[in-house]
This record gives structure tokens, C-alpha cells and sequence, in this order.
């Protein structure tokens, strides 16, 4: 499959993705109460913690070795791999699994949780079960991946999301209790795991067993280890800054905390849905071709994540508020607004990371992105602690986007590019007309005052964003005549056509 239909897939997979979380996280919030939907938003933190802890990052090292093998003909090594990744995983996720079945009276007590202890403990052990799930939704993905069956994968994801999301709605309205969320997310997680299993068998052409080899292992891990650090470093960015809010704000801020926050997580998932099967792709290529296939795409890609985050973060800004005051109420909202502001910030500093991080690990320099993870949680992980422990929740918010300095450093390592000046001027020349016209809307919008006013004033400040998100777009193509861009949209807009079953009139020259 082409990149152009990969991510096309992948987009449409997390934009369905996008939209269903959000308002099953919203509805949460609006049955279960701000109590009850605190713990469930805690704990959903507290499992990410444990996730990434446990996390070895065997999975990405079975997609780069085990898809080199395929690629040079050799199944039964790529077997292998499969088969000592899938085995030391399973191992692994047990172990947060005991540690929370084992501490979970410990959990609802220190969470300060005051309503029903037994349906938080039921909550709890079911998550345990869900934790299991998930691994084996991800290894049976690693194994369709491989095979480059993007578009199963993604046909998945997309009647999964619809399914999973429309049944937890359904428990809300119906039953809006911690123990019937529970029992529905390990009940789909359960059934999801066998579908893909039953699909990845039949691409593979084998049954996976468990296989414990040594050199296999150390091969895998070569990889993985840097891919752990990472993990770690992400999880005490993307989860840990939920407990230390619930500490030092209280468990009554966390929601309007986590919902805040999804505005960066779905919005950087759909936009980073894009580049999903860069790295299976890349990983297929020789070092040659690896090197043409990033030079090609390098200046056009960044173009269209920082187009796409203008677009998804300023909507976000501008309809987000009004969008959560009808789905929670009481103001919900406005009360939003700071965060929803802040982690927007954060998500168009998150883009320029996408590219370098699957260029560094399809060359298997894996631990540039670690190096880079390390530092930039130093500095962000202490700034959110010290702000936190002073009360100043907005400024917690905001200093999780001072990390970018290390962002741009980390693209003109992994990228390669020769002197600093060049590697600067193709990261932020594609983002000065997009970064300019999001924030002098949303500056706007704002100061105006009109995410006070309803609908009406919003939907006018996103049909500006619109126009000048447009103005950008069509400057860039046409009147700047970059012709890097302008051959990105003919060919888009070709493939477009093609899938429309038009036959485009000229066949401009793409090389």
C-alpha cells in the first residue's frame, strides 16, 4: 500500500478516534459526576503509568526486525521475532497487573476517593483485565503490520472505535456506574483481541507459540531498550502530570485537568495518525532508499502536520469550550478554557517531533529520540512540579511546551541535515504562515471576549481560521510557487481523482 492511502487511512481511523473519545470522556463526566468520573480518569492515569513502566518496546522492535526479514525473504527468522516479542510481553504486562490486584485497597485510599469503595475495587480489577487485553490487541497489530496490511489495521481501529465508543455511551445513559464501564472495556478489549488474533493468524500463515531464544531476545532488545527509556520519559509527561494535579489541586480538578488535556492527546494522535506507517515503510527500505524517500517528503509533510495542527488546535480553542458546556454543563467549558489553551500550545510544539522520531528509528538510531525524550521530560516534568507545588495551575499547563528547544535540536540530529541554518530554515519555514495565522485568530477570539457568547460568535472566529488557514495554503502553492508543495497537492489531487474513478487530465511530472 502507497503512503498516500496508508495515511489517508490512518487519518479517517484516529478523526472517528478523535470524536468518539471526546464525547464518551465528556459523557463520563455528565453521568458519573465529577466524584466518581475523577477516580475513573485517575486511575485510567494510573494504568498509563503502569503501561509505560512495564512497557519494554519489544513491539517496535519486532516491526523493524521481524519487516527487515520479510523484506530479504527469510519468514522463519521474521517468525522468530514475532514469537519472542509476543512471549516476553505477555510476561511482562502481568507483572503491573499482580502489583495492582495487590495494591488496589491502597489505590482507593490514597486517591481520597469517597464514594462506593466496592465498585472502585470492581473498577479496578477489571482494568487489571483490560491492561491484558490491550497487549494482545497490540502484538496481534504488530503482526498484521509487518505484512503491511495498513488498511486492515485501520478498518479495525475505525468499526472498533465506533462499536467500543456507541456501547459506552449506551452504558452511561443506561447504567452509569464504575463496575458497568469496566466490565464494557474489558468485554470489548476481549473481543477485539480475538478478532485481530484470528486475523493475524491468516496473514501470517502460522499459529504464534511461545519461543524463549536468547539471540533472538538480544536482538530485540538492542532495539527496544532505548525504546523503554522513551516510554518512560513519555509516561511521566503524559500521565504522571495527572497525579501530582491530583495531589496538590485535588481529585474535583482533575477532570476539567484531563479534558483539557484531550485536546492534546486526541488532537496529536490524529494528526501523528498521519505518519502511523512511516516507520514499517521505512523500516522496509535500504539506507539509500530511506534517505531519497525522507528528502521527498520531508518539506511537504511538515507542511501538512503543522496545516492540520492550526486547523485541529485552533477548532479546538475556539468551538472546544462551548462544545464541552453541552456536553457536561455547568459551565464546564469556560472553566476549560486555560487548559484547552495551553496543552493547544503544546500540541503545535509536539509536530515538529513527528518526522525525526520514525526517521530515527527506522535507521535504527533509536536512541536519539531517547537522549532527546530524556532531557526534554527533565526540564518539563520539574517545571510542571515546582508550578504545581506554588498553585499555579495555568503556568503547569503552559511550561509543558518549553521542552520544544530540545525538539528542534533532536529533528537536525535524526534528520541529518548539514549545517544548523538549513536544518532551522526547513522546520520553521513551513510553519511561520500556519503558526501566524492560528495564533492571530485565536488572539481574536480572545481578547474579544466571545467564548462567552455562544455558538454563533464561534462558529464566525472558526470560519476566519478557515480563511486563513486557506489564504496560507493557497499562497504557499500557487502565488509562493514552492514547488515542493505545489507537487504534494497535483499529486494528492491526482490520487484523489483516481479513487473518484476521474481520470486527471495532465500527468504532471512528480519526480
Amino acid at each position: 500500500m502507497s503512503i498516500f492511502k496508508a495515511s489517508a487511512f490512518a487519518g479517517i481511523s484516529n478523526l472517528i478516534e478523535l470524536v468518539l473519545a471526546l464525547l464518551t470522556a465528556g459523557l463520563s463526566i455528565r453521568f458519573l459526576g465529577l466524584e466518581d468520573a475523577g477516580f475513573f480518569l485517575f486511575f485510567e492515569s494510573l494504568m498509563q503509568v503502569n503501561g509505560g513502566l512495564f512497557n519494554l518496546g519489544f513491539q517496535s522492535a519486532v516491526t523493524k526486525h521481524a519487516g527487515q526479514a520479510i523484506a530479504e525473504g527469510e519468514e522463519g527468522q521474521a517468525r522468530r521475532f514475532f514469537e519472542v516479542g509476543m512471549s516476553y510481553d505477555l510476561i511482562v504486562v502481568l507483572l503491573p497487573c499482580l502489583i495492582i490486584l495487590g495494591l488496589a485497597p491502597l489505590v482507593v485510599e490514597w486517591s481520597g476517593y469517597s464514594g462506593n469503595t466496592t465498585a472502585a475495587l470492581t473498577y479496578i480489577y477489571l482494568s487489571c483485565g483490560t491492561l491484558l487485553f490491550s497487549k494482545l490487541q497490540q502484538i496481534f497489530t504488530t503482526g498484521l503490520m509487518i505484512r503491511h496490511a495498513y488498511g486492515l489495521v485501520s478498518c479495525f481501529r475505525i468499526v472498533s472505535n465506533i462499536l467500543t465508543n456507541a456501547l459506552r455511551i449506551g452504558i452511561l445513559v443506561c447504567i452509569p456506574s464504575l463496575p458497568a464501564l469496566g466490565w464494557t472495556n474489558a468485554g470489548v478489549m476481549l473481543a477485539g483481541s480475538c478478532i485481530l488474533g484470528c486475523l493475524c493468524i491468516r496473514k501470517n500463515h502460522f499459529v504464534p507459540r511461545l519461543r524463549f531464544a536468547r539471540k533472538e531476545l538480544s536482538q530485540l532488545w538492542h532495539f527496544s531498550k532505548w525504546e523503554y527509556i522513551w516510554s518512560l520519559c513519555s509516561m511521566l509527561t503524559s500521565s504522571m502530570d495527572r497525579i501530582l494535579i491530583v495531589k496538590y489541586f485535588g481529585l474535583g480538578v482533575l477532570p476539567i485537568y484531563s479534558m483539557a488535556k484531550r485536546v492534546l492527546t486526541l488532537g496529536h494522535r490524529f494528526i501523528a495518525g498521519f505518519t502511523d506507517y512511516l516507520f514499517p515503510i521505512l523500516s522496509g527500505q535500504s539506507y539509500q532508499g530511506r534517505s531519497a524517500m525522507l528528502r521527498k517528503l520531508e518539506y511537504p509533510l511538515v507542511w501538512c502536520l503543522l496545516g492540520s495542527g492550526a486547523l485541529v488546535y485552533g477548532s479546538a480553542i475556539i468551538l472546544g469550550p462551548n462544545l464541552l458546556n453541552l456536553l457536561v454543563g455547568d459551565d464546564f467549558g469556560n472553566r476549560a478554557l486555560p487548559g484547552i489553551l495551553g496543552f493547544s500550545v503544546v500540541g503545535m510544539s509536539y509536530l515538529f517531533g513527528l518526522l525525526p522520531y520514525h526517521a530515527a528509528r527506522a535507521d535504527g538510531r533509536t536512541h536519539l529520540n531517547t537522549y532527546a525524550a530524556l532531557v526534554s521530560t527533565l526540564i518539563v516534568f520539574s517545571l510542571i512540579w515546582v508550578f504545581a507545588q506554588q498553585g499555579y495551575y495555568t503556568a503547569a499547563v503552559f511550561c509543558q511546551a518549553l521542552g520544544w528547544p530540545v525538539v528542534l535540536i533532536h529533528y537536525h540530529f535524526a534528520m541529518g541535515n548539514d549545517t544548523w541554518r538549513s536544518s532551522l530554515n526547513r522546520q520553521l519555514r513551513p510553519a511561520i504562515g500556519f503558526t501566524a495565522a492560528w495564533a492571530l485568530v485565536v488572539l481574536c477570539y480572545l481578547s474579544s471576549g466571545s467564548f462567552n457568547q455562544g455558538w454563533l460568535h464561534a462558529i464566525m472566529f472558526e470560519a476566519l481560521l478557515l480563511i486563513g488557514i486557506a489564504t496560507v495554503t493557497a499562497h504557499q502553492v500557487w502565488l509562493g510557487k514552492n514547488e515542493e508543495i505545489g507537487s504534494f497537492v497535483r499529486k494528492v489531487s491526482e490520487r484523489v481523482l483516481m479513487l473518484l474513478g476521474k481520470r486527471p487530465q495532465e500527468k504532471p511530472d512528480l519526480a
